[in-house]
């Protein structure tokens, strides 16, 4: 489809798709690296999600921006809960990444067809900040496009590889050398705001444990967890993806 395309035209292009025009319709941006079979794949994976939401239909179309997902769901769609639903199972699908990276990015539904230029440009966005993720497969919603993420996204990559390194390079060193988990135990604490108890039990371990490696990390960093200037920082040390 054209951006410059009449809303009419538009209208009768979903209708003949099987979507509804005058509905919500999110709209999904795959952006593949390195799969054997990037489009198929990046396909196969947003339906098979997609599938668990009732009375989804999903119309796909590839372009020199990636692949566009379409998605009419049903009744009230919530474009929290559609998010949700990749985010809680990509990780299952890590193995089928074939070696390869997909980033996913879903954007505000778009009101009817008139806003559909909208909501692809956002999915676009929101693909390439979850790109910077250390995950094989990741999803950024719109949501995110007021968020540190769009920050790092201006920055060149030397400069974030350069920014990471210097932080928690130290925790990556001592990781290899014991075959530690120190920068994961940063990353899953910092994502839970620091709470211990729902952060040990996101990494299966006790929170005396917990306790224990944030003060290892603290120690090799040579930062202060308690302040949130380190915080921070570290945090966004933590979102950039390690290459």
């Amino acid at each position: 489809m054209e951006q410059a395309a009449p809303p009419a035209t538009l209208a009768n292009r979903l209708r003949t798709a099987g979507l509804d025009p005058t509905g919500p319709l999110p709209v999904l941006t795959a952006l593949t690296r390195g799969a054997l079979r990037p489009w198929d794949l990046a396909a196969d994976l947003a339906e098979s999600v997609l599938d668990e939401c009732p009375d989804t239909r999903t119309v796909v179309a590839g372009g020199e921006h990636g692949l566009n997902l379409l998605i009419s769901p049903g009744p009230a769609p919530d474009d929290t809960a559609l998010a949700a639903l990749p985010d809680e199972r990509l990780a299952g699908f890590d193995a089928v990444a074939e070696g390869g990276r997909i980033a996913f990015g879903l954007g505000a539904p778009a009101a009817d067809a008139t806003g559909l230029a909208r909501a692809l440009e956002e999915s676009r966005h929101s693909a390439r900040l979850a790109a910077l993720r250390p995950a094989r497969l990741s999803l950024v919603t719109a949501r995110a496009l007021d968020s540190h993420l769009l920050l790092l996204a201006g920055v060149p990559a030397d400069i974030r590889a350069s920014y990471r390194r210097r932080l928690i390079g130290p925790l990556q060193e001592y990781d290899a050398e014991h075959g530690a988990e120190m920068v994961r135990t940063l990353t899953v604490f910092l994502e839970h705001n620091g709470a211990w108890r729902t952060a040990a039990g996101a990494l299966h371990i006790h929170v005396s444990t917990l306790h224990y490696r944030i003060g290892r990390i603290q120690h090799l960093t040579g930062r202060d967890l308690s302040t949130a200037r380190d915080r921070v920082d570290l945090y966004l040390a933590c979102a950039i993806d390690p290459g």
